[in-house]
């Protein structure tokens, strides 16, 4: 049975940035398509949330890792849902973005 999805408010500003990003060269159809593949792996982690790795245990859960395509998607799994926490270029520095959740 799919879980519940959250997607948290720094995902969401991390997508309109991946948008504008796509789009910045004129290319709104390419733009919608990245954004909508995401949306498609944050529906199959939904259904399969032990798709990713544990990036890093923490107390209460482990932060899980799913790479898409140029994308980093984290995101947190437990029993009643699964919560986009992040959704990053793969080339960007990890260790400063992910401070806060690891923290």
């Amino acid at each position: 049975m799919p879980r519940a999805l959250i997607v948290s408010a720094l995902a969401v500003a991390d997508l309109d940035r991946i948008y504008d990003g796509v789009a910045g060269g004129g290319n709104a159809r390419s733009a919608d398509q990245a954004i909508d593949e995401l949306h498609h792996v944050f529906s199959l982690l939904t259904d399969h949330p032990q798709m990713g790795r544990v990036y890093r245990k923490r107390r209460r859960r482990p932060l899980r890792l799913h790479p898409h395509d140029d994308y980093l998607i984290f995101y947190f799994e437990s029993a009643p849902l699964v919560e986009i926490a992040r959704v990053i270029p793969a080339k960007q520095n990890l260790s400063d973005i992910l401070s806060d959740l690891l923290g």
